[in-house]
């Protein structure tokens, strides 16, 4: 049989937390990358700015219209 765990009993589920701890110091370096490219970014530029606000506004537009499909149907 199985415990809430997902291990079986009589396991401490150490081989589950081995597991998590691998795959956590696995993944810290491309997530410190992703972190250092994310902070490299200079979010005030004004076309990053505009290509925000293009996507923000045709998501809200699809949002809003998605029960109106002949709004979306193209002819």
């Amino acid at each position: 049989m199985r415990n809430c765990d997902g291990a079986a009993d009589g396991s401490d589920g150490g081989s589950w937390q081995k597991l998590s701890g691998e795959l956590r110091t696995g993944l810290q370096p491309a997530y410190d990358n992703f972190i250092g490219f994310f902070h490299a970014i200079d979010w005030k530029e004004p076309w990053i700015m505009g290509l925000m606000a293009f996507h923000a506004l045709f998501l809200m537009v699809t949002l809003l219209s998605r029960r109106h499909l002949n709004f979306h149907i193209v002819r």
